[in-house]
């Protein structure tokens, strides 16, 4: 399904998909200067995203982006697999 973009059109077919997968995203690549920007915005400047030096003497060699800035990629992950029809308003309460 990669590549293709899934209409789900109302919330019975939304419920329908329960437990389905409803597509893959294309890969996204986080640079470094992304997270820089994501520590800069939320004050998280913990030497495992932002201190390059440090961070490359660490078991995992390098630094790493930070969890939330993963998580909040969803929302543009999702709308790139799958659109919402019918629905009243879309908003993301998480």
């Amino acid at each position: 399904m990669e590549g293709t973009r899934r209409v789900i059109r109302g919330i019975a077919e939304l419920r329908s998909t329960l437990g389905e997968e409803l597509g893959v995203s294309e890969w996204v690549a986080v640079p470094q200067e992304l997270i820089g920007s994501f520590a800069d915005t939320t004050g998280d400047r913990h030497w495992i995203h932002a201190d390059l030096a440090r961070a490359a003497t660490s078991p995992l060699g390098s630094t790493i982006a930070h969890g939330l800035l993963t998580l909040s990629l969803g929302p543009m992950l999702m709308y790139s697999i799958a659109s919402f029809e019918g629905f009243a308003t879309d908003l993301n309460a998480g």
